[in-house]
């Protein structure tokens, strides 16, 4: 099992109901954007290169993937730094995505965003997905639909009766007690990594790169 723990997250679990119950219709564009304010980090991350994909790019990507439901067939990506600037190389991130579901996507991080120390923390988190229903707009943990003729409306999250760590750890136990497939199974999540290695390679060589041929390249 590997710890995708954004997957756990009431937001993303709500989004996932909503295009399961068709709220928003087919799904043609997702735009996802994440700030960060320059932080230090673990020594195991700071010298890393492509350090926004590693650290928190993977966990925005992989919730992607499991909110849609499809899995990139497509990678465009380039990671750089500021110029003129005291941040480490790539901490910023920007990526086109292809799904086989025919949506499209762009995501984009970035450590370099000062200012935002006393917004949500020193993080700020915006994701919108356009059906052909609906607009759904998130913002940090705040759900707004937008339907054709209506207000916009907030959707609501839900209780939150255990935090997103002990469900985590309950699927594992469960795969251990029971064998029953967790979500982030290692199985699954190699398609996550293939994104990432996706990224790499698109970012080194500038060319778009189809996870899916790494995947089969490894067997």
């Amino acid at each position: 099992m590997v710890a995708q723990n954004q997957r756990y997250l009431r937001s993303h679990r709500t989004v996932r109901r909503l295009l399961r119950d068709g709220a928003l219709g087919r799904v043609g564009l997702v735009v996802g954007h994440y700030y960060r304010v320059p932080h230090e980090m673990a020594p195991s991350l700071s010298q890393l290169p492509h350090r926004a994909l590693w650290q928190m790019g993977v966990h925005h990507l992989d919730a992607l993937r499991y909110v849609l439901d499809q899995e990139v067939v497509r990678v465009l990506a380039q990671s750089f730094s500021f110029p003129d600037g005291d941040w480490p190389e790539g901490d910023t991130l920007e990526v086109l995505l292809e799904f086989d579901g025919g949506t499209h996507a762009t995501y984009g991080a970035s450590y370099e965003s000062r200012g935002h120390e006393y917004f949500g923390a020193g993080q700020e988190f915006y994701e919108r997905l356009v059906g052909d229903r609906a607009t759904l707009h998130v913002v940090h943990r705040w759900l707004l639909l937008c339907a054709p003729g209506k207000l916009p409306r907030l959707i609501r999250r839900g209780p939150r009766s255990v935090t997103e760590e002990a469900l985590l750890l309950q699927q594992l136990a469960d795969s251990i007690r029971v064998g029953t497939e967790p979500e982030c199974s290692g199985r699954d999540n190699l398609q996550t990594v293939a994104i990432l290695e996706a990224c790499v390679r698109s970012a080194t060589e500038g060319r778009w790169v189809d996870p899916q041929e790494l995947l089969r390249a490894e067997g």
